[in-house]
């Protein structure tokens, strides 16, 4: 009986906590900033991606400069 009466404290307890770290809504113009942002970022890495793959000397056939010149 005693054991019950700490899980029930607990999960109370539990529940105040989560409340307390609970961030409030963003409005609708709030999220959609973020998420565009999201896909900035995205857009950037994926372009530093594909320009570090297209110039690595490496990587052949397309970045021999002699045959085909990036754009």
């Amino acid at each position: 009986m005693f054991l019950y009466v700490i899980i029930i404290t607990f999960s109370l307890l539990c529940n105040i906590l989560l409340r307390l770290h609970f961030h409030p809504r963003l409005t609708e113009s709030e999220t959609l900033r973020e998420y565009m942002h999201h896909l900035l970022l995205l857009e950037h890495r994926a372009e530093e991606q594909f320009l570090e793959h297209w110039l690595n000397p490496h990587c052949k056939p397309h970045c021999d400069r002699n045959l085909v010149h990036p754009i």
